[in-house]
């Protein structure tokens, strides 16, 4: 009779360990898609991990799932970067990464790296196919050239690229996103503007 709660503890405690060794650096995001953004548009999106177990050794990598029959949109991976690519996390640490996208001047309007807009919601894996993914192993059992084994998450990523309305809105865009340049120049032209009426 003792010996049926001794096998039950023996794989409850199995169990524990397999999940603390999956469970090893947690991600603050599980998506990254609908981001929006203009054909030539750089947007950056952070991503936190944190490191729940022993010190961590890894990098970032982008991933394509193929699926035949999807156009070329599908696939972004060309466009995503992770900065940092490599990573070293001690016991208990956050890092910030920066997740950036480059969207391609001449990519037309409409939605890249998944099939739906529903691609980033619990249930629509079917739908992913650009992903980033962290991959990442225990430090020591790296350093001590065991046969080391990665652990990490997929994470989806998409972009919609929106249509430019006007001209008018192109250059209020550019303005709003130079708006350092704009205010250097504004502030050369008053000082010119000053310096001719002092002048007179």
């Amino acid at each position: 009779m003792r010996q049926i709660p001794i096998a039950l503890t023996i794989l409850v405690l199995i169990f524990v360990v397999t999940i603390a060794s999956v469970a090893a650096t947690a991600v603050n995001r599980l998506s990254i898609c609908n981001n929006e953004g203009y054909a030539g548009d750089v947007l950056t999106i952070p991503v936190t991990l944190e490191c729940t177990s022993v010190e961590r050794i890894g990098h970032w990598r982008t991933f394509y799932k193929t699926v035949e029959g999807d156009s070329a949109k599908a696939n972004i991976t060309s466009w995503l970067e992770v900065i940092p690519e490599d990573y070293t996390l001690k016991a208990g640490e956050e890092k910030e990464f920066s997740v950036r996208i480059s969207i391609p001047k001449d990519a037309k309007p409409g939605l890249y790296g998944a099939t739906s807009e529903d691609a980033g919601m619990e249930g629509h894996s079917g739908e992913r196919r650009t992903y980033i993914l962290f991959e990442d192993a225990s430090a020591a059992a790296a350093g001590a050239g065991d046969s080391t084994v990665y652990t990490g998450l997929l994470i989806p990523a998409s972009v919609n690229v929106l249509a430019v309305q006007n001209p008018f809105t192109l250059i209020t865009r550019e303005l709003k996103e130079n708006n350092h340049l704009v205010a250097l120049v504004a502030i050369v032209i008053i000082l010119i503007v000053v310096w001719l009426r002092r002048k007179r």
